[in-house]
């Protein structure tokens, strides 16, 4: 069957899915398919007039800016432009409007409307927008670092938490890495351990040293490699938090049970069991922060081919209608400087050989077939052989007669470019509006498809850092209505079930959260748009709970936030949820060991003064907290001791601990008492931590033990000149009687 050429317009007006129009340049509807009336919705009698005028001042009532609409009409009947514009309507569809001129005769002689109704697209994109906003205040408001890196482990995106520990600007770290911000040595150490974690494709948890502005510090860290639909690893995500200060309040604990066990061992077992609760509670901390898992569930399109299957469906429809023998369509990349061959006809690939598709081809060394995207029109090349800028045909492809090229336009960028070839007589600019026709609707067709894909992915992805936070998360809508929790926050209220509630409770409304005050601070934060964090009290009564849930007191962290749409209006209200109730119990235990140790403890700074002392220095000295913290505590020293512990307190201020120091310190009641010391300086806080043990009987034990032993040799001396003095005498006597003996004799 043949068709002449008016009847193979037709088909093609009927075919696509646009609304068309024909007009003279006189305002005369010289054509229209069946699409373009009932997508307008014209009545009847005004259509058949064939009065564009008429039929102009019928549609634009139905749009928001009418006003708008007729004045850019009218422009174009008086232009030669190419023009696409979008205008909405007061029902909230959207159309996107493309006019084109028609020449007869090389002259102007009207012009070519075609509508698009792009409602669903419109509607997509702004889910798509809503989604990234919700997800974006998520992540900035959780208290964790967050980073996602590529394959080549190249800093992707960040939290402003992980942008402000590097000391930069949030929106400036993609395309860094590692090397920019550490030392080299751990930089390597850093990509090492991504290239692991990213070959074994599992998630790990890392406890490590770090260094900041030559400050090492300590981290924990959580890496989660992160797959495509395919399951094909593409990048991971790290969950950084600074556990630095826990590393050295650690130390510092376990140096000053160490030092203190020597003194006062019938309470080394509380404060063991005060450690052990504070580790406890760390550990499950860190077990609760397990990192944000990312598993992007993508789901096929509900079209039933592919987006590769569907273009080359196109080009062969658009073969069909300029009557070309062959058909391309290829990508622009954003650079606007390179190509991505893409896809061919069916007759393409049965007369050429196309070759492998190239992801970056580059426009400099294309030929002709790339002349429109160079002069950003549509191009027509009827003599292929008597091009002077012509490069030849790659080996294997049909011998080429004639072509014409159609660019895509997407805000004023190329995204994409159209082609057919050899087709038995010339291409006209009927063929150009034929074949634009067929491109914008692709390009319709791939760009909703697209915004669909992206805005499940957001979706997917928000979802999984929701469901898989350590923290619990509860979202109420803009009339206080429950309408999303996960399973942190379930347990952290003790729910039977996440759905409980869901749809049903109204933080605004229900009796416990109005008598409570939390209604208050809600509607507060509905009002003034600004995030409330505080520490309280979550309770719960059985006998009055609208949940009907029974649980104990809670202490925890409430974060509420709203979330905003893109045009300032609050879409919901988040909560973020920390239970604080052991952590709490395990600072009170410590507290109570603190107040009841025999032993002197304080904390003092390296002014001189004390900063804090526990009740055993009152029972000691008798002076009360607030008189030896008035004063700096070497005014309390005896004086023969000052320079000994003034050199102690440099010893430490030079950060040496301070082992066996003895002095005497003056009581309320004049005496002076001896004291021992063990002392540790914290210098990142300008702080020093000792015990004092009071030694005074211990000295005057050793003082009474030196006074007898002198005594003890004093007397010794002088037994011994005495037994001497009496054994010379003795022996003079024993002389004498010796002589006299002899006289006798004689």
């Amino acid at each position: 069957m043949k068709y002449d050429q008016d009847e193979l317009l037709k088909i093609a007006l009927e075919s696509t899915g646009d609304g068309i129009m024909v007009v003279s340049k006189d305002r005369k509807v010289l054509d229209a398919n069946s699409n373009f009336k009932k997508m307008w919705q014209i009545p009847d009698e005004i259509f058949a007039t064939g009065d564009d005028e008429l039929i102009l001042d019928s549609v634009s009532h139905q749009l928001v800016s009418p006003e708008k609409f007729v004045k850019k009409i009218n422009e174009l009947y008086e232009s030669e432009e190419q023009h696409l514009d979008q205008f909405l309507f007061k029902d909230g569809r959207v159309f996107e409007i493309y006019s084109n001129p028609i020449y007869y005769e090389k002259k102007l002689a009207g012009r070519v409307w075609s509508s698009r109704d792009v409602t669903h697209i419109k509607q997509a994109e702004r889910e798509l927008s809503l989604r990234e906003s919700r997800y974006k205040a998520l992540v900035e408001n959780l208290p964790q670092k967050i980073f996602l890196k590529d394959h080549n482990s190249v800093y992707l995106s960040c939290n402003s938490h992980f942008a402000k520990a590097l000391s930069i600007g949030a929106d400036i770290i993609a395309g860094k890495t590692d090397f920019d911000f550490f030392p080299k040595d751990l930089a390597e150490k850093y990509r090492k351990d991504d290239q692991r974690i990213m070959e074994a494709g599992k998630t790990e948890e890392l406890e490590e040293k770090y260094s900041v502005n030559n400050e090492e510090r300590w981290a924990h860290t959580i890496k989660v490699p992160l797959t495509d639909e395919q399951g094909n690893i593409f990048g991971l995500m790290g969950i950084f938090r600074d556990i630095t200060d826990k590393k050295l309040y650690e130390l510092n604990i376990q140096s000053l049970n160490e030092e203190l066990e020597q003194r006062v061992e019938e309470r080394t077992s509380e404060l063991k069991e005060a450690l052990e609760k504070i580790l406890e509670k760390e550990s499950e901390l860190k077990l609760s922060e397990q990192a944000l898992k990312s598993a992007l569930e993508l789901h096929n399109v509900a079209s039933s081919v592919s987006e590769e299957d569907l273009i080359r469906i196109a080009i062969d429809e658009a073969e069909k209608l300029t009557q070309s023998a062959i058909g391309f369509f290829h990508f622009v990349n954003p650079d606007q400087e390179t190509i991505a061959l893409d896809t061919w006809s069916t007759r393409t690939h049965e007369q050429c050989a196309v070759g492998e598709k190239a992801t970056h081809y580059p426009i400099s060394e294309a030929g002709v077939w790339v002349d429109c995207i160079k002069e950003k029109k549509p191009v027509i090349h009827n003599d292929y052989k008597c091009l002077s800028t012509k490069k030849g045909l790659p080996q294997g492809h049909v011998e080429l007669v004639r072509d014409m090229e159609v660019p895509i336009f997407e805000r004023e960028k190329i995204v994409a470019i159209i082609g057919v070839g050899n087709k038995k007589s010339d291409y006209t600019d009927f063929d150009v509006s034929q074949l634009s026709l067929i491109a914008q609707s692709l390009w319709g067709i791939i760009k909703g498809s697209r915004a669909e894909e992206e805005l499940k992915k957001s979706k997917d992805f928000l979802d999984s850092i929701i469901d898989n936070m350590p923290l619990g998360i509860q979202i109420f809508d803009d009339k206080g209505v429950s309408i999303r929790m996960n399973e942190k926050q379930r347990e952290i209220l003790g729910l039977p079930d996440i759905t409980v509630g869901i749809g049903e409770f109204n933080v605004l409304t229900d009796p416990l959260t109005v008598e409570a005050g939390t209604a208050d601070i809600y509607h507060q934060v509905y009002k003034s748009k600004r995030p409330h964090l505080r520490e309280t009290v979550v309770s719960f009564q059985p006998e009055t709970d609208s949940w009907g849930v029974e649980n104990s007191n809670l202490l925890v962290n409430e974060h509420i936030f709203p979330i905003l749409n893109d045009d300032g209006a609050v879409n919901s209200v988040a909560v973020v949820l920390q239970d604080m109730t052991e952590l709490k119990r395990a600072e009170e235990d410590l507290r109570v060991f603190f107040e009841v140790a025999l032993d002197m403890l304080c904390i003092a700074n390296f002014e001189g003064y004390f900063l804090k002392l526990n009740p055993s220095w009152k029972k000691t000295l008798g002076w009360s907290e607030e008189e030896l913290k008035a004063k700096p505590f070497i005014e309390y020293v005896h004086q023969e001791d000052k320079q000994t512990t003034i050199d102690a307190s440099a010893a430490l201020a030079a950060g040496n601990n301070l082992v066996d120091l003895e002095n005497r310190y003056l009581c309320k009641d004049g005496t002076y008492k001896w004291l021992s010391w063990k002392s540790i300086a914290l210098l990142d806080r300008g702080i020093i931590i000792a015990a004092a043990h009071d030694i005074t009987n211990r000295r005057k034990a050793e003082e009474d033990l030196r006074y007898y032993a002198e005594t003890q040799s004093v007397l010794l001396r002088e037994v011994n000149h005495r037994v001497k003095n009496n054994l010379s005498a003795i022996i003079s006597l024993l002389h004498i009687d010796e002589d006299r003996a002899k006289q006798k004799g004689e």
